[in-house]
C-alpha cells in the first residue's frame, strides 16, 4: 500500500551494468554513468587598480590604488612593461592599505620614498610611442592593465 514503508534496495557489485532488485518493483537493468567533477576555485576580488601611468618626463611612474576592504601585501607581486619587456618585483614587506595608493618610479628624476614611492630604476622604462603595463599578483595572474599609444590593442 502507499503508506507502508518500502524495503531498502539491494545493489549488486559495481559493473558497467547493474541489476537493481527490490521487493516492491520489477527488476530493472540500470547503467552507471560516471562524470568528472570540476571544481573551480573562487574568483579572487580585484581590489588593486592601476590608476595612472605617467610615461613622459624625467620621473615616470605607475600608480596603484587599493580599492578593497582589506590591506594587501605586495609580496611576490610584479609590474610588467610589456613593450621591452621589463619587470619590477615589489620588495617584501610592502603593504598597500585600504584606500591607499603607491607609485613605482623610473627615469633619471625617479623618486624613492618607501612605502608610498618605490624606485624601479633611474633608467627609462616606458616607450613614449606606446606601451602596456600589467599588475600581476603573487601567482602571476594579471590583476589589472593600462596602456597608451601603440601599446594598446
Amino acid at each position: 500500500m502507499a503508506n507502508e514503508p518500502k524495503t531498502p534496495l539491494r545493489l549488486s557489485p559495481p559493473s558497467n551494468k547493474s541489476l537493481i532488485v527490490s521487493t516492491d518493483v520489477t527488476p530493472t537493468l540500470a547503467y552507471t554513468l560516471f562524470l568528472p567533477i570540476v571544481i573551480k576555485p573562487p574568483e579572487v576580488p580585484n581590489n588593486l587598480k592601476i590608476t595612472n601611468l605617467s610615461y613622459s618626463g624625467a620621473d615616470e611612474y605607475v600608480e596603484i590604488q587599493n580599492n578593497g576592504p582589506e590591506s594587501q601585501s605586495m609580496d611576490g607581486w610584479q609590474i610588467v612593461s610589456v613593450v621591452g619587456p621589463q619587470t619590477y618585483d615589489f620588495p617584501n614587506g610592502i603593504t598597500l592599505g585600504t584606500g591607499q595608493t603607491l607609485r613605482v618610479h623610473s627615469g633619471p628624476g625617479a623618486t624613492d620614498n618607501p612605502p608610498s614611492d618605490l624606485l624601479w630604476t633611474t633608467g627609462y622604462i616606458w616607450n613614449n610611442d606606446g606601451d602596456k603595463t600589467e599588475l600581476r599578483d603573487s601567482q602571476s595572474t594579471v590583476r589589472d592593465t593600462s596602456c597608451y599609444g601603440n601599446g594598446c590593442p
